[in-house]
């Protein structure tokens, strides 16, 4: 009899927990004062909600799309119909029964080297686990990892350098910060040359692929020569299942791990920085075919952008006689926000910097949170369609939960 109540008991838990799919639980997106199309979205499921994924479909147009778990209660779907301003949808979730049906588009790699990242059989980015050595006749204090290159545009041309001719210290898209001060002394961590600190890969914490979107997270230390390790720096990075163009985030976390202060000193630049094509740098004279342009949210171009506040620059040229580019776009969660950029004159780099109105601290134990998008593309930036992935960014769609 203890038996059997012992059962009940346990078959009425799993009763109570487990959503009742049989009532058809719904949600509701309100697009809002903006039309929606392909939208990246995040809702928070209840806690009852214990698989991977779900599925959703529009009881309208019977659209579906699945629901990935991001993270906890929190999962992430592409919007799969087309909304129009001040309208809605509304969905139903259920189970996938068998989520090795669902094709994972984006490909992730890892050996001793790297993670090589593809969409579909196209290549997006190599992200470096293990030192990458300058070229023969250079100084190895130059060597770096965790950074990603080779950036690709879905027809391949390649968007980012390595250790470009006149700034051997920039590494395709990298973090670092530059003019800093710590136990009282001056610490660079971006001028590798500047021999007082520097950035490497230490782990890769976590890798996995999914329907909706393939994630990888790996940690950083950022070191000061003379005293070890100053901050622990943890990249998300978030790769989704767009094809004719590609779609990704960094989400950086840079955690102060000392007993003293980090003081980042106001300065023209540092950051979440991206250096661009040899093709488009006129200082190396082997590979320089022609300038890159620049535009930012604002108008602003490669004479009038630099220390501007940006909420997302666009940068493209011709690459081999075709056009490619690449969009980079801040959250509004991060600092300064819209940040301010640095763009260089005449090479082909920027950063977003948030140091270059004001200087900030990174306190012992405290969290320095920033994020980016960005957009890979094989054309002339597209406003409209830039505009629409910002303000999915700024604004995004409401979600309710219908239980």
């Amino acid at each position: 009899m203890k038996t059997q109540i012992k059962l009940f008991r346990l078959l009425a838990l799993l009763f109570f927990t487990l959503p009742t799919f049989a009532q058809q639980t719904q949600i509701k997106v309100e697009a809002g004062d903006y039309p929606r199309k392909q939208s990246i979205i995040t809702l928070a499921l209840p806690i009852s909600y214990n698989q991977k994924n779900y599925q959703l479909e529009n009881l309208r147009t019977g659209k579906k799309a699945i629901i990935q778990q991001k993270k906890d209660n929190l999962y992430t779907f592409i919007l799969p119909d087309e909304l129009a301003a001040k309208s809605t949808a509304v969905y139903k979730i259920t189970e996938v029964k068998n989520s090795k049906t669902s094709k994972n588009l984006v490909k992730l790699s890892k050996n001793a080297e790297k993670i090589e990242v593809k969409i579909a059989d196209k290549k997006l980015f190599n992200y470096h686990i293990q030192t990458v050595y300058p070229p023969k006749g250079f100084p190895d204090y130059y060597a770096r990892s965790g950074f990603i290159h080779p950036l690709y545009s879905p027809n391949g041309s390649v968007l980012t350098d390595d250790f470009p001719k006149g700034h051997m210290h920039q590494h395709g898209i990298m973090m670092a910060l530059t003019n800093t001060t710590f136990k009282g002394e001056k610490h660079d961590f971006w001028n590798q040359h500047s021999k007082l600190a520097n950035v490497k890969h230490t782990e890769v914490l976590a890798i996995e692929e999914g329907p909706v979107f393939s994630s990888f997270k790996v940690k950083h230390q950022h070191y000061s020569l003379k005293y070890g390790a100053v901050l622990d720096e943890i990249w998300t990075v978030r790769v989704y299942s767009f094809q004719k163009k590609f779609l990704f985030d960094i989400v950086s976390e840079l955690e102060n791990i000392t007993k003293d202060t980090l003081f980042v000193n106001k300065y023209h630049y540092g950051g979440m920085a991206f250096r661009a094509s040899k093709h488009w740098n006129i200082d190396d004279s082997l590979h320089y075919q022609n300038k890159w342009q620049i535009k930012t949210n604002n108008g602003d171009d490669v004479a009038t952008a630099n220390a501007k506040a940006a909420k997302y620059v666009s940068a493209f040229g011709l690459l081999n006689g075709k056009t490619a580019g690449l969009t980079v776009f801040a959250f509004p969660q991060n600092l300064a926000y819209p940040q301010p950029i640095r763009l260089h004159p005449t090479m082909p780099y920027f950063s977003f910097s948030p140091m270059v109105n004001a200087a900030f601290t990174i306190k012992p134990k405290e969290v320095f949170i920033s994020q980016y998008r960005y957009l890979s593309y094989d054309d002339l930036p597209q406003e409209k369609y830039i505009e629409s992935l910002n303000i999915d960014i700024e604004f995004p769609p409401v979600v309710k939960f219908i239980p």
